[in-house]
């Protein structure tokens, strides 16, 4: 890896001394005991909950179409977009 980023102490730096994650995965028995756990700790409550995710997307749409307006009128100021702008 440091012959990747030059030598340097990066690699050490952004070491991280957890266990990769693999070792943190449930056998099937494992798993069945979480399930009852946390099945006894949640109640289910009665009606629908609020569906979040379409006001998310609308918001997210808002956002995107801001965004593209933005970069077209930079484009034809012919301001230096970045590339990731462009992209």
């Amino acid at each position: 890896m440091k012959a990747h980023i030059g030598g340097s102490d990066l690699a050490q730096k952004y070491a991280c001394d957890d266990p990769p994650l693999r070792a943190e995965l449930f056998g099937a028995d494992q798993m069945e005991q979480h399930g009852k756990i946390l099945a006894s700790i949640y109640q289910v409550k009665p009606g629908r909950p609020r569906d979040h995710l379409l006001a998310r997307l609308a918001e997210n749409e808002s956002l995107l179409l801001e965004v593209h307006s933005l970069l077209t009128e930079a484009v034809k100021a012919d301001r230096l977009i970045a590339p990731a702008g462009e992209w």
